[in-house]
Parts: structure tokens; sequence; C-alpha cells
């Protein structure tokens, strides 16, 4: 059976009509008003009392809603932010437009700029530092020295041996595929592959490098005898020599 209610008689506070509240919800502050609309107006009709901000020392009045829901602790957006810890609009440091930064923890560098190309122009264009990780006094091959010496890849290098870098757009990318795109002004495709002249991984000058596909480049590999089979064919003749030797 449902529990029954105890009404008992009030008096409002703000037309003094009787009425009759709940019980139950007097410890809770309820029963003080006849109706909504006599709340509503109380509510109305109560000053706000002013306060300080709890993050700087401006002394404010907060909003009527804010108070009643227990809010209103800041003087402004800033304030709340800077407690919180959110991010707000501001001007990129580079190209001046407007940008919303990731939150960061308190002593932070703050985010300065809007994108990853803008953080990087801080430093010079994309060619200028990608050049600057090259050493152009690399070793002459011994089997085409009319090319002239290497550029050596000096910064990172994938597993395979060659060198790598990062777009402007964040994407990975090999270094000498890189530079053969950027000597020749395009952006190559998952089927063109970048062959070098020196046999020199790290090399990435783009005299030395030309353009092919898969197949040319496996058959620019066997014919200078660094597949597998012709690796097995020296191993092999090796030991023989090996075992022949007195």
């Amino acid at each position: 059976m449902p529990r029954k209610r105890t009404m008992v008689p009030r008096v409002c506070e703000r037309c003094g009509a009787d009425f009759l509240a709940r019980k139950d919800g007097l410890p809770r502050g309820k029963g003080r008003f006849c109706s909504q609309s006599c709340r509503g107006l109380a509510q109305r009709l109560t000053p706000i009392a002013a306060r300080s901000c709890a993050v700087c020392p401006t002394i404010f009045t907060p909003q009527r809603t804010q108070d009643r829901m227990g809010k209103g602790r800041y003087c402004s957006r800033v304030c709340w932010a800077t407690e919180r810890r959110v991010a707000l609009p501001r001007p990129c440091a580079t190209c001046g437009h407007s940008f919303t930064p990731q939150a960061r923890m308190p002593g932070a560098t703050p985010n300065l700029w809007c994108s990853r190309a803008c953080s990087a122009a801080r430093n010079g264009t994309h060619e200028q530092r990608f050049w600057a990780k090259v050493d152009m006094n690399g070793a002459i091959p011994e089997h085409l020295p009319e090319l002239g010496g290497c550029w050596l890849w000096t910064a990172a290098r994938h597993r395979n041996g060659y060198g790598q870098t990062v777009r402007v757009d964040g994407s990975t990318v090999l270094a000498h595929r890189l530079s053969y795109g950027l000597h020749h002004t395009v952006r190559l495709t998952r089927a063109e592959c970048v062959l070098h002249r020196c046999d020199n991984r790290v090399c990435v000058r783009p005299d030395h490098l030309f353009l092919g596909t898969h197949a040319d480049n496996v058959r620019d590999m066997i014919a200078k005898g660094r597949d597998y089979n012709s690796r097995v064919r020296r191993m092999l003749a090796a030991h023989q020599a090996w075992l022949a030797a007195p």
C-alpha cells in the first residue's frame, strides 16, 4: 500500500496565505510558499550578495540562476578556464588564425600555433628543414664515380636502412622519396618507387635517384646482385674458396 502523506498547515512567506505542505519536505527547505508564483517572485526580489572570485580578487555579483544552483564562483570565463584548465580561443602566433588549443596541465608551455605546419614554420620552410639534415660531403660511388658524392641523410632511419622523415601533414615518408618529390614538385603514389643509382640507401641527392615501378626495382636489384639468390651464391663461393685454401 502507498505510504500516507502527512500534511501540515503553513503560512506563505510571500503573500501570507494559509496552505498545506508535506511534513517530510520541511527538513529540506520545502513548504515555504503556497505556489510557484510566490516562490519565483520571492527569489527575484531577494538581493544577491556580492562575492570575490575563486581565482582572482575581483568582487562580482553572479547571475541569479547561478546563485540558486550553487555556482557563480568565477567572475569571468577566463577565470573559470584557468581553474578548470580549459583552453580558450586564441590567435595563432604564425598565421593569426583564431583556434582553440588543447587543454594542458598547469605549468605546461601553452600551445601557440594552430597547426603542425604553423609550428614548424618558425624554423623555416619544410624544404629548408629537410636539407638542414643532409650531409652533402658523402663518399663517391666506386662503380659510378661520374655521379659525384652522395648526399647522406643524417636524421632518423627506418629499420631497413633508409632515411625516414615526416611530411608537413604529419605522415611518415622515406627521406629519398621526399627528396625526389621536393626536387620535381610531385607527390608520389604507392605504386611509384624511387630507385638509387648509387646503391646507397641513405643518399638523398636528387640526381642519384630515378623513378620506376616495383618491377623496375626488382630487376635493378637482381642486375646489381643484391637479391637473395645472388647473396647465397657469393656465400657458397666464399665457403668453397675457404675449403680449397691450403
